[in-house]
């Protein structure tokens, strides 16, 4: 009885939930495709282009001028800030009250559908 048992829920096993997560990896691999930016993409890609953004609340356009600083828009209103690099990661001081006034370092990811993610969670597209 017991190896009766046994090789049957090594069957459901090997016959169902094994090809199922298999198949759930695949589809949560392919779909969200990205690749890690380097400096001199950043520096090419994003820096002196007008770009959009999405953010869960938040939405908007954004700006990193080539001179460091930054310009953005946040529920309709405008907003400004710097940006500097640090190795592959832009970091950035925004001059409100978002994060609580501190720096924050993020990585840019470029994704398969000619759009781009942050570290932070934001889709970001050109205008």
């Amino acid at each position: 009885m017991i190896d009766a048992d046994r090789t049957r829920r090594w069957a459901i096993f090997t016959g169902v939930l094994l090809p199922m997560a298999i198949a759930i990896s695949a589809c949560s691999t392919t779909s969200d495709s990205k690749q890690q930016m380097s400096a001199e993409q950043i520096k090419t890609q994003i820096i002196g282009k007008s770009l959009g953004y999405y953010a869960g609340a938040y939405s908007g356009n954004i700006t990193y001028k080539q001179n460091g600083k930054m310009s953005y828009t946040a529920t309709g209103r405008p907003y400004s800030g710097t940006w500097r690099l640090k190795g592959d990661q832009m970091c950035t001081f925004l001059s409100n009250n978002f994060r609580a006034g501190r720096e924050t370092c993020f990585d840019w990811f470029e994704t398969a559908d000619a759009t781009y993610k942050t570290g932070l969670g934001y889709k970001v597209w050109a205008l």
